[in-house]
């Protein structure tokens, strides 16, 4: 099929991916080479000439091979009528001779039959076929199908194979309805799509972690009479049903230290699907959706993109500053360490940029980018850096010296709301603090949860 959107990719790529990958890559379509009848499509792949091909087969997978596959078209490609209604094996010398064709044929009087099976063989047709439901799979026809064999099904007459394929197809890869939708919103939809797959593979890491405690207290109820300071790689123990179980240990620890492994495991278990909870029903919420996405989304043209942003800020009920910078780039500033630690867990993305006065207490500034590669202009940079100056230790020495790092080099410090470890600076900015910058660049929008 053809689309204007492409299909969501799996978040982790199948092996045969990752190796077909490695060697397409790059490369062009430059042949095309079918057996339609077997179900297989072979293209062409190279700069100039064809050097590869691979081969597309509904029943062998995809193939990767020096030379396209040989094919010969016989006279008798298409059995007679007699032979399809006698030969219950016909589809085996001849696939495209469907088990729905074969009860089409066999439906219809010898004349009606004989019509639809000599336009069939037509290499052009002036009408296709859909039938489906509003759910469910759909099907595509180079014929028309008898009611009795469409059960309750609508048909849909279109021009082309082509079109055919795209309907039946918009159901398969997007489920949830084709809506026409921009190169940013795609971009922040695959985006969302990518979080909640995480959030799955975390979740099931997770509660993998919540299940190794029944076997710590296993282990912790025989504690008495094991070894518990030796290394073992097996132990037997009695389950709670009274069965014995073997419970591989990991040898590099004593059977003790490996009981407060699985309970430090579980609990962190425990902790980890509250999160991922919370997290999942935020993502999935219309109105708190926003600052996982990110604040507005990526643009076509970066220096326009800033403004776009302050047309759509996120709403979540956070004590943060809101500024807007002088080339519309969107600066939270929060307002304590509950606001300081939301502002690098839940609002900013790995590329926003950091900024913290230097040697002292003070409060986290971002500088929200729609793209790692989305340039700052310099003006932003050192209004930030005020901002961050006048809410800190410096803020009555009229100068600042501020720290700026990427949101993926600072780690928060566990138990210690607000407080970071910088493991990686972009560089120093020395700035006079213009007091009245705050008033200047702070938004408008009163109403809204985030102005100050």
């Amino acid at each position: 099929m053809l689309s204007e959107q492409r299909p969501e990719n799996p978040l982790i790529p199948t092996a045969q991916v990752m190796w077909l990958r490695k060697r397409i890559q790059g490369l062009r379509i430059l042949d095309i080479k079918t057996d339609w009848s077997n179900r297989r499509l072979s293209l062409g792949l190279g700069l100039q000439a064809a050097d590869f091909w691979m081969t597309l087969d509904l029943r062998a997978g995809i193939g990767l091979e020096s030379q396209p596959f040989r094919t010969s078209i016989a006279k008798a490609l298409w059995p007679s009528l007699d032979e399809i209604n006698n030969n219950d094996d016909v589809w085996q010398s001849f696939p495209h001779i469907s088990p729905l064709l074969r009860k089409t044929l066999a439906g219809l009087p010898r004349s009606a039959a004989s019509a639809v099976y000599v336009e069939l063989q037509r290499p052009s047709r002036p009408e296709y076929f859909v039938y489906g439901n509003e759910q469910g799979p759909m099907l595509a026809c180079p014929w028309r199908i008898p009611d009795r064999l469409r059960q309750g099904q609508k048909e849909r007459r279109v021009a082309s194979a082509l079109e055919a394929a795209a309907i039946v197809g918009e159901r398969i890869f997007f489920p949830a309805g084709l809506q026409p939708m921009d190169g940013a919103s795609v971009a922040a939809q695959k985006k969302r799509n990518r979080l909640l797959q995480r959030l799955e593979a975390d979740e099931r890491r997770m509660q993998n972690y919540c299940k190794l405690a029944e076997q710590a207290r296993l282990l912790q109820a025989e504690l008495h009479h094991l070894p518990t300071r030796k290394r073992l790689k097996m132990v037997t123990l009695n389950g709670s049903d009274g069965t014995p179980r073997e419970i591989a240990l990991d040898p590099r620890k004593t059977v003790l230290e490996n009981m407060e492994h699985w309970f430090r495991l579980a609990n962190k278990g425990k902790r980890g699907l509250v999160h991922i909870r919370t997290r999942r029903e935020i993502m999935l919420s219309d109105e708190l959706s926003a600052p996982f996405i990110g604040l507005g989304h990526p643009s076509q043209e970066p220096a326009a993109s800033p403004f776009a942003q302050a047309d759509n800020p996120p709403k979540p009920d956070l004590p943060v500053h809101r500024f807007l910078s002088s080339d519309g780039f969107i600066m939270l500033r929060g307002k304590n360490k509950k606001a300081n630690h939301a502002l690098l867990t839940r609002l900013a993305k790995p590329f926003d940029y950091w900024f913290h006065a230097e040697s002292g207490p003070g409060a986290h500034v971002i500088i929200k980018r729609n793209s790692p590669v989305h340039a700052v202009p310099e003006q932003s940079m050192r209004e930030a850096a005020i901002l961050a100056g006048l809410a800190s230790h410096c803020s009555d020495a009229g100068k600042a010296s501020v720290i700026c790092a990427e949101v993926r080099n600072v780690r928060t410090i566990k138990g210690s709301p607000g407080q970071v470890r910088v493991e990686r600076t972009l560089r120093t900015l020395f700035v006079d603090l213009d007091r009245e910058m705050e008033t200047r660049l702070k938004m408008a929008n009163a109403r809204n949860a985030y102005a100050g």
